[in-house]
């Protein structure tokens, strides 16, 4: 009464441009589009770092589970018809997506290197993986007040040395479940009822942080949301 599936995904991207959400040969400024244009004309490998869609860990996995209540079943064999009706036959089902952060750039906000692009921050001695969804007076930030202080501006003429990509954001977290009963009438009618929650752990899918050393918001993360909220919806269909 069990079925299930799970696989996982290892993987790793690199390029020296991504995508350009905009269709055009520039994206200038801080944006995180910005980091796929060349920083130097002449010397693209200083944009080479991990793709802006790399998920280095993916899992993904589904459940099908049919109810041990109901006639053939462990429990309540000897029931009565109209409540093997009622409490038999439901079915618990569902989907599970998670997936690793994908990469992000941190900018200096200033142009010692280009002018069109910012270059990106410097930051002391500082590892990929720097940085955890955390609470500063009640607002999300993804690096904390310590965090933020190993962070400056490179010298005229000098790119930062963490360069395209060099951070990861947020992890993501999908799981959605269904429950659901077939009611069998005669041989060609019968009805389906479901119940079916969309994000039923209600996680909330954080963007990323702002990613600009000088702007007064530098790392947090309270505006960057990119879920709905939980959805339920109950529905029956009849079959003939």
């Amino acid at each position: 009464g069990i079925s299930f599936q799970v696989s996982y995904t290892l993987s790793k991207s690199e390029d020296t441009r991504s995508y350009d959400p905009v269709f055009t040969v520039v994206s200038r400024g801080s944006a995180q589009s910005s980091s796929s244009t060349p920083f130097d004309i002449n010397n693209r490998r200083l944009n080479y770092a991990w793709s802006d869609f790399d998920r280095r860990h993916a899992l993904q996995g589904y459940y099908v589970i049919e109810l041990p209540f109901g006639k053939g079943r462990a429990f309540g064999g000897d029931m009565p018809a109209v409540l093997d009706a009622i409490v038999g036959g439901w079915q618990l089902s569902g989907t599970l997506n998670y997936a690793s952060g994908r990469p992000f750039s941190v900018y200096s906000g200033v142009n010692t290197f280009s002018n069109v692009v910012n270059s990106t921050a410097n930051c002391n001695a500082c590892p990929r993986d720097l940085g955890d969804l955390l609470q500063e007076s009640g607002t999300n930030f993804w690096f904390s007040s310590v965090e933020r202080t190993r962070f400056s501006a490179p010298a005229p003429g000098q790119n930062g040395n963490v360069g395209r990509n060099y951070f990861v954001g947020p992890t993501r977290i999908d799981a959605d479940m269904s429950v659901s009963k077939k009611v069998t009438l005669s041989e060609r009618y019968s009805f389906d009822v479901r119940l079916d929650a969309r994000n039923f752990m209600n996680t909330t899918h954080f963007g990323f942080p702002t990613a600009v050393i000088n702007s007064t918001t530098f790392g947090r993360i309270r505006d960057g949301v990119n879920s709905t909220s939980r959805r339920m919806q109950a529905s029956v269909k009849f079959n003939f």
